[in-house]
């Protein structure tokens, strides 16, 4: 037998451009819990679509025009702890990005319930702090 496989990253395009002037983001949902879901994606209304995998909590972000580069997304426990980093890549500036985090960390193990601190950086600086909340 013979197939033929396709391997997708989880970084659906929104092509909806984004015209603020401040780095945006926020995870939905939050508070969260492990499960594996996919969260419908939206943008004012809904974009009809659901993320492309299953994923534990979907990170939307925007990036100002003037902002281009690699996005990574930093997060740390309670206790300073850094417990796992995101890399989403070299990404244009003037759009609309999705990430996700599936809630492990970075040795592939389930994060404890609690609240979380996500540093989100493009290039080496530090544009916004969120706060993440799992649940279990």
């Amino acid at each position: 037998q013979q197939a033929t496989f396709a391997v997708f990253q989880g970084q659906p395009p929104t092509n909806r451009p984004y015209t603020g002037t401040e780095f945006q983001g926020y995870n939905f949902p939050n508070p969260f819990d492990l499960t594996a879901k996919r969260p419908v994606l939206t943008e004012g209304g809904s974009l009809g679509t659901a993320y492309p995998k299953d994923t534990a909590t979907v990170i939307r972000y925007c990036l100002p025009a003037a902002m281009t580069g690699e996005v990574t997304f930093e997060i740390y426990n309670l206790s300073g702890e850094l417990v796992r980093t995101l890399n989403d890549g070299t990404r244009a500036g003037g759009f609309i990005y999705y990430a996700d985090w599936d809630g492990k960390n970075d040795n592939n193990a389930d994060v404890a319930s609690g609240v979380y601190f996500v540093i989100a950086k493009v290039g080496d600086v530090k544009k916004k702090i969120m706060k993440f909340a799992v649940i279990k």
